[in-house]
């Protein structure tokens, strides 16, 4: 036995080891620092991915008869009262009703001149609640939060006594194309079982809309 060769053999283990060790400890370490960066200047990153999808140009869009159907067809659900779709420039950091439809009349009666009449609202305000709900909602998040706590509570009296819940989801529900978004208005929360159900049919009708009437292909 060449105990030569042996403690050659182990010397070099033992570098590669070390070096191993150093390698992921620098890993680590990089990776560590570069989350707490971007963590500390959130505000910017999401800034920076904002100006990104305003900078998409604003193209009007028509939404058709059959996707107005559908949408009414959805509100056939007993949970669900009513919706609103909303169209958004993100550009000029305007929102504005595109088609809402309410099952009760005599509900519909109240919100109807409110929500047709009303001007252009900002997508963004200083609420830190409406903030966070059209982050998670840019972020492809479909996110459900009391009435009384949405935007449309603000400018729709009773709106909080009127429906319990709103649900919302992107148009269409992935990145690099937003146009506008869905609100659902839920009678009572959802049970966990029904969440995952509404969100599904909630996500195939905002593609739908997007392929029929934004992109017009046949679907």
């Amino acid at each position: 036995m060449n105990i030569d060769k042996i403690t050659e053999f182990l010397e070099e283990m033992i570098d590669l080891l070390t070096f191993t060790r150093v390698a992921l400890l620098f890993i680590l370490i990089s990776v560590s620092i570069g989350m707490l960066a971007i963590f500390e200047n959130r505000a910017a990153v999401f800034t920076t991915i904002y100006q990104s999808a305003a900078e998409k140009t604003y193209d009007p869009w028509v939404l058709s008869d059959q996707s107005k159907k559908v949408l009414v067809n959805l509100t056939d659900d007993p949970l669900i009262g009513g919706l609103i779709l909303t169209d958004v420039d993100l550009k000029k950091n305007q929102r504005m009703t595109k088609f809402f439809y309410v099952k009760d009349k005599a509900v519909e009666q109240v919100v109807a001149p409110i929500v047709t009449g009303a001007l252009p609202q900002p997508l963004f305000d200083r609420g830190q609640k409406n903030t966070e709900q059209m982050v998670a909602m840019l972020n492809n998040e479909f996110k459900c939060v009391p009435a009384v706590d949405t935007t449309t509570a603000k400018f729709v009296p009773g709106f909080d006594k009127m429906f319990s819940t709103v649900c919302r989801v992107a148009v269409p529900p992935f990145f690099g194309e937003f146009i506008g978004y869905l609100s659902i208005g839920l009678v009572r929360p959802l049970k966990d079982n029904e969440y995952d159900a509404l969100r599904i049919e909630a996500t195939r009708i905002a593609v739908e809309i997007y392929m029929r009437d934004v992109e017009r292909k046949q679907i």
